[in-house]
């Protein structure tokens, strides 16, 4: 696999229970990569501890970015944002309480290095009969 650049977009309403475990499992899968990454924290107008995680995580590691919002905009507003804040050559965007699938990151990496300009992923509900 490729050495490339990564933008993590993460927006953040409310999520003071995943950040730290998110974080240390982002980390660990792009090190593992051997890619250089920059993680973006938007909080959405949480209410709770997360921009104060947020920001020591920021503090403790240069690769932590954040952005906070002074209310609540929406997710389609805190992705736009960093976007626009994003610096590396590749993006991916996810949510902050592991709905997506960590491990998928470096097969959407590898379908870029494959000449793909847009990776997306869903879920698949299999039926148990």
């Amino acid at each position: 696999m490729k050495s490339l650049d990564v933008s993590l977009v993460i927006p953040v309403k409310d999520e003071e229970v995943t950040l730290e475990a998110l974080y240390e499992r982002i980390t660990e899968v792009l090190e593992g990569l051997n890619l250089t990454f920059e993680i973006i924290f938007i909080d959405d107008g949480s209410t709770d501890q997360s921009f104060d995680i947020m920001k020591k995580l920021s503090q403790r590691d240069s690769r932590v970015k954040v952005v906070k919002f002074r209310k609540n905009f929406g997710k389609a507003a805190a992705l736009s944002c960093g976007f626009e804040k994003a610096r590396e050559n590749i993006v991916i965007t996810m949510d902050a309480d592991f709905q997506d699938d960590l491990k998928e990151i470096p097969k959407f990496i590898d379908l870029i290095n494959n000449g793909y300009d847009v990776v997306s992923g869903w879920k698949k509900i299999e039926k148990i009969l």
